[in-house]
């Protein structure tokens, strides 16, 4: 059974309760965040949850983080109001993988936290935090998707 899946955090007044990879829906963290109000995705483009994300975070996620899952950010822009505003078209709780793709910040999968980054060259390493993340494209992260996909 998918351990991250449609809502699995819960909403801003009503988080979930022992959720999965220790996070809380609208967390918020002080000092070594590395992201601020990121929208939380899976795989299939469904949101999962957001709020603040620190390197302890990422290094949690990507331990424990099931092998064919995906735990994709976008920002807080991409992931609340310009979704909403600029794409009405689109669901807000499941926006879809092209959006996923388009707006991506960072994925983080078993053993390694991506960096979408399109201007350093893919699989070139960037600390951050004490975090090593991989760079990779959009394009990289619309093939990891495919290879992921299979539900």
């Amino acid at each position: 059974m998918p351990q991250l899946t449609k809502g699995v955090y819960g909403t801003e007044f009503n988080a979930t309760q022992n959720a999965p990879l220790g996070l809380r829906c609208g967390q918020m963290k002080a000092g070594n965040k590395i992201t601020h109000n990121h929208g939380w995705y899976n795989k299939f483009g469904e949101r999962l949850g957001f709020g603040d994300l620190s390197a302890d975070d990422f290094q949690r996620i990507m331990t424990e983080i099931e092998g064919d899952e995906l735990f994709i950010t976008l920002g807080e822009e991409d992931s609340h109001h310009g979704l909403m505003s600029d794409h009405p078209e689109l669901e807000y709780d499941a926006p879809g993988v092209d959006y996923i793709v388009q707006h991506c910040r960072y994925v983080v999968r078993r053993g390694q936290c991506l960096r979408v980054d399109e201007v350093r060259p893919d699989n070139s390493l960037f600390l951050h935090n004490g975090i090593n993340f991989t760079i990779t494209s959009k394009e990289g992260v619309r093939k990891i998707l495919t290879e992921h996909s299979s539900r």
